[in-house]
């Protein structure tokens, strides 16, 4: 939390960076960048970040609601797991 205040970033942002890296994954895996053993792990946190969109879920896209909500201790879980297996 301290860190987004700081740095002024919007949850979104962060949303969509990962998001962008997402799109490119195949070209990462087939470049060997990424072990194709991560990929299931990086499609679950995708998943999971796709099941919080939609204006019907604008609560959960504030700095309080990464703070305090359990979807985003949910995100924190899958990523930390996928992190396990990136080198």
């Amino acid at each position: 939390m301290a860190w987004l205040s700081r740095a002024g970033a919007v949850v979104e942002e962060l949303v969509l960076e990962f998001d962008q890296g997402h799109r490119l994954l195949p070209a990462f895996v087939d470049s060997g960048w990424i072990d194709a053993a991560a990929v299931p792990a990086l499609a679950e946190l995708d998943r999971q970040l796709d099941e919080m969109g939609g204006d019907h879920q604008r609560a959960l896209w504030t700095a309080e609601a990464l703070a305090t909500r359990p979807e985003w201790d949910r995100v924190r879980f899958l990523a930390r797991a996928a992190l396990i297996l990136l080198p």
